[in-house]
Protein backbone atom coordinates (compact mmCIF):
# COMPACT_ATOMS: atom_id res chain seq x y z
CA UNK A 1 0.00 0.00 0.00
CA UNK A 2 1.36 3.43 -0.94
CA UNK A 3 -0.82 5.96 0.94
CA UNK A 4 -0.08 9.12 -1.02
CA UNK A 5 -3.68 10.24 -1.06
CA UNK A 6 -5.79 11.00 1.96
CA UNK A 7 -8.84 9.68 0.12
CA UNK A 8 -6.95 6.48 -0.68
CA UNK A 9 -6.17 6.03 3.01
CA UNK A 10 -9.82 6.53 3.89
CA UNK A 11 -10.98 4.11 1.21
CA UNK A 12 -8.49 1.48 2.32
CA UNK A 13 -9.59 1.83 5.93
CA UNK A 14 -13.26 1.65 5.02
CA UNK A 15 -12.73 -1.25 2.62
CA UNK A 16 -10.77 -3.14 5.25
CA UNK A 17 -13.65 -2.75 7.71
CA UNK A 18 -16.03 -4.24 5.18
CA UNK A 19 -13.75 -7.00 3.89
CA UNK A 20 -11.39 -9.51 5.37
CA UNK A 21 -8.20 -7.49 4.69
CA UNK A 22 -5.93 -7.18 7.74
CA UNK A 23 -6.26 -3.89 9.58
CA UNK A 24 -5.72 -2.19 12.91
CA UNK A 25 -8.73 -0.56 14.53
CA UNK A 26 -9.44 1.41 17.70
CA UNK A 27 -12.42 2.80 19.59
CA UNK A 28 -13.62 6.38 19.32
CA UNK A 29 -11.82 7.38 22.54
CA UNK A 30 -8.34 6.20 21.50
CA UNK A 31 -5.76 8.79 22.64
CA UNK A 32 -5.10 10.79 25.78
CA UNK A 33 -7.50 13.67 25.12
CA UNK A 34 -9.18 15.45 22.25
CA UNK A 35 -6.80 17.61 20.23
CA UNK A 36 -6.95 21.34 20.82
CA UNK A 37 -8.07 22.78 17.51
CA UNK A 38 -8.15 26.41 16.46
CA UNK A 39 -10.05 27.16 13.28
CA UNK A 40 -7.44 29.68 12.10
CA UNK A 41 -4.75 26.98 12.23
CA UNK A 42 -6.75 24.28 10.44
CA UNK A 43 -9.45 25.76 8.22
CA UNK A 44 -8.41 26.06 4.61
CA UNK A 45 -7.94 24.34 1.29
CA UNK A 46 -5.15 21.74 1.12
CA UNK A 47 -3.52 19.96 -1.79
CA UNK A 48 -2.34 16.36 -1.46
CA UNK A 49 1.40 16.49 -2.21
CA UNK A 50 2.31 14.60 -5.36
CA UNK A 51 -1.28 14.43 -6.58
CA UNK A 52 -4.11 16.55 -7.96
CA UNK A 53 -6.52 15.90 -5.07
CA UNK A 54 -7.63 18.95 -3.11
CA UNK A 55 -9.57 19.01 0.18
CA UNK A 56 -11.32 21.74 2.11
CA UNK A 57 -10.65 21.25 5.83
CA UNK A 58 -12.84 22.79 8.51
CA UNK A 59 -12.94 22.38 12.28
CA UNK A 60 -16.35 20.85 13.01
CA UNK A 61 -16.25 20.07 16.75
CA UNK A 62 -13.58 21.71 18.89
CA UNK A 63 -14.46 19.72 22.04
CA UNK A 64 -14.07 16.38 20.22
CA UNK A 65 -11.04 17.38 18.12
CA UNK A 66 -12.90 16.80 14.87
CA UNK A 67 -12.35 18.10 11.36
CA UNK A 68 -14.44 17.69 8.21
CA UNK A 69 -12.55 17.02 4.98
CA UNK A 70 -14.47 17.68 1.78
CA UNK A 71 -13.00 16.92 -1.61
CA UNK A 72 -12.83 19.92 -3.93
CA UNK A 73 -13.32 18.50 -7.42
CA UNK A 74 -11.25 20.04 -10.22
CA UNK A 75 -14.16 19.38 -12.58
CA UNK A 76 -17.65 20.39 -11.43
CA UNK A 77 -19.10 17.39 -13.31
CA UNK A 78 -16.98 14.96 -11.32
CA UNK A 79 -18.83 12.90 -8.73
CA UNK A 80 -18.36 14.27 -5.25
CA UNK A 81 -17.39 11.91 -2.47
CA UNK A 82 -19.00 12.10 0.94
CA UNK A 83 -17.15 14.32 3.41
CA UNK A 84 -14.71 12.59 5.75
CA UNK A 85 -14.63 13.01 9.53
CA UNK A 86 -11.10 13.15 10.94
CA UNK A 87 -10.92 12.89 14.73
CA UNK A 88 -7.64 13.85 16.39
CA UNK A 89 -6.63 12.86 19.92
CA UNK A 90 -3.32 13.63 21.63
CA UNK A 91 -0.75 10.82 21.37
CA UNK A 92 1.39 12.29 24.15
CA UNK A 93 1.12 15.10 26.69
CA UNK A 94 4.84 15.89 26.36
CA UNK A 95 5.55 19.42 25.09
CA UNK A 96 7.81 18.01 22.34
CA UNK A 97 4.94 15.88 21.01
CA UNK A 98 2.12 18.45 21.13
CA UNK A 99 1.61 18.27 17.36
CA UNK A 100 1.44 14.44 17.26
CA UNK A 101 -2.05 12.90 17.26
CA UNK A 102 -3.72 9.56 16.85
CA UNK A 103 -6.40 9.92 14.23
CA UNK A 104 -9.43 8.06 12.99
CA UNK A 105 -10.91 8.74 9.59
CA UNK A 106 -14.35 7.72 8.40
CA UNK A 107 -17.11 8.95 6.10
CA UNK A 108 -19.16 11.61 7.89
CA UNK A 109 -22.33 10.17 9.40
CA UNK A 110 -21.08 6.58 9.36
CA UNK A 111 -21.17 4.98 12.80
CA UNK A 112 -18.75 2.33 13.91
CA UNK A 113 -16.95 1.32 17.05
CA UNK A 114 -13.91 -0.06 15.23
CA UNK A 115 -12.20 2.79 13.40
CA UNK A 116 -9.01 2.59 11.30
CA UNK A 117 -6.05 4.18 13.08
CA UNK A 118 -3.59 6.74 11.68
CA UNK A 119 -0.91 9.03 13.06
CA UNK A 120 -1.06 12.74 12.24
CA UNK A 121 1.57 15.40 12.73
CA UNK A 122 1.18 19.08 11.98
CA UNK A 123 4.56 20.28 10.73
CA UNK A 124 3.31 23.86 10.58
CA UNK A 125 0.03 25.70 10.08
CA UNK A 126 0.45 24.90 6.38
CA UNK A 127 1.40 21.19 6.34
CA UNK A 128 -0.25 18.06 7.74
CA UNK A 129 1.36 14.60 7.56
CA UNK A 130 -0.63 11.38 7.96
CA UNK A 131 0.82 7.83 8.33
CA UNK A 132 -0.79 4.42 8.17
CA UNK A 133 -0.16 1.62 10.66
CA UNK A 134 2.57 -0.98 10.23
CA UNK A 135 0.13 -3.89 10.57
CA UNK A 136 2.78 -6.58 11.11
CA UNK A 137 4.48 -4.64 13.92
CA UNK A 138 1.16 -4.07 15.72
CA UNK A 139 0.21 -7.74 15.34
CA UNK A 140 3.58 -8.88 16.73
CA UNK A 141 3.32 -6.45 19.68
CA UNK A 142 -0.17 -7.70 20.60
CA UNK A 143 1.05 -11.30 20.46
CA UNK A 144 4.08 -10.41 22.64
CA UNK A 145 1.92 -8.48 25.12
CA UNK A 146 3.69 -5.17 24.41
CA UNK A 147 0.42 -3.66 23.19
CA UNK A 148 -2.96 -4.35 24.77
CA UNK A 149 -5.56 -5.49 22.32
CA UNK A 150 -7.01 -8.45 20.52
CA UNK A 151 -6.52 -10.36 17.29
CA UNK A 152 -9.31 -11.74 15.19
CA UNK A 153 -8.02 -14.12 12.55
CA UNK A 154 -10.05 -14.16 9.34
CA UNK A 155 -9.78 -16.98 6.81
CA UNK A 156 -6.57 -16.38 4.84
CA UNK A 157 -5.81 -12.68 4.90
CA UNK A 158 -4.18 -12.37 8.31
CA UNK A 159 -5.35 -11.05 11.64
CA UNK A 160 -7.38 -7.95 12.31
CA UNK A 161 -5.85 -6.07 15.26
CA UNK A 162 -7.96 -4.07 17.68
CA UNK A 163 -6.09 -1.90 20.18
CA UNK A 164 -7.51 -1.15 23.61
CA UNK A 165 -7.99 2.49 24.63
CA UNK A 166 -5.30 2.25 27.29
CA UNK A 167 -2.62 4.86 28.17
CA UNK A 168 0.03 2.11 28.12
CA UNK A 169 -0.71 1.63 24.42
CA UNK A 170 -0.34 5.33 23.64
CA UNK A 171 3.20 5.51 25.02
CA UNK A 172 4.20 2.45 22.97
CA UNK A 173 2.52 3.53 19.75
CA UNK A 174 4.54 6.71 19.32
CA UNK A 175 7.53 4.43 18.64
CA UNK A 176 8.60 4.47 14.96
CA UNK A 177 8.25 0.74 14.27
CA UNK A 178 4.44 0.95 14.43
CA UNK A 179 4.05 3.37 11.49
CA UNK A 180 4.81 3.41 7.77
CA UNK A 181 7.22 6.36 8.00
CA UNK A 182 8.33 6.20 4.39
CA UNK A 183 4.79 6.54 3.05
CA UNK A 184 3.13 9.62 4.54
CA UNK A 185 0.24 11.43 2.95
CA UNK A 186 1.11 15.13 3.01
CA UNK A 187 -1.47 17.88 2.80
CA UNK A 188 -0.18 21.36 2.04
CA UNK A 189 -2.32 24.48 2.45
CA UNK A 190 -3.01 26.30 -0.80
CA UNK A 191 -1.93 29.91 -0.81
CA UNK A 192 -4.64 30.78 -3.34
CA UNK A 193 -7.71 28.50 -3.21
CA UNK A 194 -9.14 27.19 -6.49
Amino acid sequence: MKPRLLRLLACIGLAAMLSSCPETTVGTDFGLQAATLKAEHWNGVYEVAGDDDVFKIEVSDVAKGQLILTEVPADEKKDKHKPLLLTLRRASLEKDDEDLHFATLIEEGKKTENLPLYLVETKSKDEILLWGVNQKAVEAAIKAGTLKGSLKVPDKDGPHCHLDSDPANYAQLIQPQFWQWREPAALVRQKKPR
